[in-house]
């Protein structure tokens, strides 16, 4: 064998090692990028849930307030009724129809 021979032959032989030494280094990133993701995945699918959740809770609130709130419009039509009851009782009790006590306590209800 040639020395040069021996020289190439020594060359490609550092030149393996060296791209060895680069594919191991690539390697170790590409799993600690990979394990930096499923951190962000899992992380991510928990503010997902979450948001899952305050979906279901809005929802929910927001159907408690279509049935149980009440609208001006109703509230109005009650008043308007209160104040026909409080004038009939006012009236009937200027006409001596009921006494004072009776229009209080129809006014009670």
């Amino acid at each position: 064998m040639k020395k040069s021979e021996t020289i190439l032959q020594k060359d490609v032989s550092e030149l393996k090692i060296t791209v060895n030494d680069i594919l191991f280094a690539v390697n170790k990133l590409s799993e600690n990028f990979e394990q930096r993701f499923d951190n962000v995945e899992q992380k991510l699918t928990g503010v997902e849930q979450k948001l899952d959740n305050v979906e279901t809770r809005l929802g929910f609130v927001e159907s408690t307030i279509n049935t149980q709130m009440v609208t001006k419009d109703y509230l109005d039509q009650k008043l308007i009724k209160l104040r026909g009851v409080n004038k009939l009782t006012n009236l009937l009790q200027k006409k001596r129809i009921i006494s004072p006590l009776e229009a209080k306590m129809v006014l009670s209800i």
